[in-house]
């Protein structure tokens, strides 16, 4: 009986343990995503139109469509960014560089 009390409490210790650590790690994500946030609205206001995403950098560099300046970067060393798995800027002084050394 004594054993099943202290392993009942242990349990409750663990559970009240994991809630907390959660709440930390969850409080240390939403620190980083605003950091990251302020991050890039920064550098986009420090530069306005310095940064671009594929549709943008794909018109710049000589009109090319997205799916054919996708097809370039796959390719070739075209200086890229990620923010995220999904997302990447591409600076234009970086690619007025790479089109220079080509």
């Amino acid at each position: 009986m004594e054993v099943s009390r202290d392993v009942a409490a242990v349990r409750e210790m663990l559970r009240g343990a994991e809630e907390r650590t959660l709440a930390e790690v969850a409080a240390v994500l939403a620190e980083a995503a605003e950091s990251v946030a302020r991050a890039v609205e920064a550098a986009r206001e420090a530069q306005p139109g310095a940064w671009m995403n594929s549709k943008q950098a794909a018109a710049y560099l000589a009109g090319r469509t997205e799916d054919s300046f996708e097809k370039i970067v796959a390719k070739t060393d075209i200086p890229k960014h990620r923010l995220t798995e999904r997302v990447i800027l591409y600076n234009r002084a970086e690619l007025d560089a790479w089109l220079m050394s080509r």
